[in-house]
């Protein structure tokens, strides 16, 4: 099976995570074409072939800390650029790698490009976790405003 495989750059979490997928898919005998943006381009890159890097967004820490402000400016300055990019990709895997079915851990390229090819896709993230399932803990009203932020971005970039 011919499989794209999209994975988020922000962190390291998710590229740990999908080597191990990766390597089981590719002992299995599938073909995999991945994209990957920020830090985990490079890590998958060492292990894996046919890895192409997209652009992605990116969080911006001060402290240790999320600076929400920072970062929705970065994000802001830099679509226009990273979607032109990207777009140019997408053509182009598409032209050229007729996959069967796409995997996503957290990643909206990959998602985005299976819907557009009525491809099924599988998301593996655990971060949905936010969106579909019924939390059993109560979220502090202090903290509400954020979760609710939180939950919104999350089922933004993988709405279906």
């Amino acid at each position: 099976m011919k499989l794209l495989y999209g994975v988020v750059g922000e962190g390291m979490g998710h590229a740990t995570r999908s080597s191990v997928i990766l390597r089981h898919l590719l002992d299995q005998g599938h073909e995999v074409r991945v994209v990957v943006s920020g830090r985990a381009a490079e890590y998958l890159h060492m292990y894996f072939p046919n890895v192409e890097r997209i652009e992605g967004l990116s969080m911006t820490f001060e402290n240790n800390r999320l600076d929400k402000s920072q970062t929705v400016w970065n994000v802001i300055k830099s679509l226009p650029k990273m979607l032109g990019d990207n777009f140019e990709q997408f053509i182009s895997i598409g032209e050229t790698f007729a996959a069967d079915a796409v995997i996503s851990d957290f990643e909206t390229f990959s998602y985005l490009f299976g819907k557009h090819h009525d491809l099924p896709v599988i998301s593996i993230d655990n971060m949905q976790v936010i969106n579909r399932c019924k939390l059993e803990v109560s979220i502090p009203e202090d903290d509400y405003g954020s979760y609710l932020i939180a939950k919104n971005l999350v089922k933004g970039k993988l709405p279906g």
